[in-house]
């Protein structure tokens, strides 16, 4: 896991004025779990780029290497970035857009676990449900240190703000 510093906030001081202060504050990044599902379906699509090579059939070809890279550059580069300033930034590669949710709209963290052969080529996900019943499925690889850092940091920004409130 890498950390990165960044973060610029607003504090009110004693007199009601606010003041520029920048927190230094440290984004932890959760990597994305990878299932043999994900490989099992970049060997398919490579065997069917192969194929379509042999039979010399171009566009075929053509769009199989195309979902071959989009396939493997969003297996290697996806993330969780989870900043003190109660942000999680979903990243799931660098030609997708990222989606940033606020830690105070989550509601609660539920893990889903699969059963027969789904168990063997699928992966174990965390459900993150949103305060107006939205669900995101993530794939986080150390499951119980995102939640436990989630947990923290979503108990640490509601201190401060009750803090800032009175």
């Amino acid at each position: 896991m890498r950390s990165t510093c960044h973060c610029q906030t607003l504090a009110e001081d004693g007199r009601g004025l606010f003041n520029n202060i920048v927190l230094m504050t440290l984004n932890k990044v959760f990597r994305s779990r990878t299932g043999a599902g994900h490989w099992l379906l970049i060997v398919i699509i490579a065997i069917a780029a192969l194929w379509a090579s042999w039979e010399r059939q171009g566009i075929v070809f053509g769009i199989c290497l195309l979902l071959l890279v989009l396939f493997i550059e969003r297996i290697i580069h996806s993330s969780y970035i989870v900043s003190n300033c109660g942000t999680i930034t979903i990243h799931k590669g660098r030609l997708i857009k990222d989606k940033k949710i606020n830690v105070k709209d989550i509601k609660r963290i539920d893990g889903v676990g699969r059963n027969g052969l789904a168990r063997l080529l699928m992966q174990r996900s965390l459900v993150l449900v949103m305060n107006n019943n939205e669900e995101i499925f993530i794939t986080p690889a150390d499951e119980e240190g995102f939640i436990n850092y989630v947990c923290k940091i979503r108990d640490k920004n509601a201190k401060q703000s009750s803090s800032l409130n009175q």
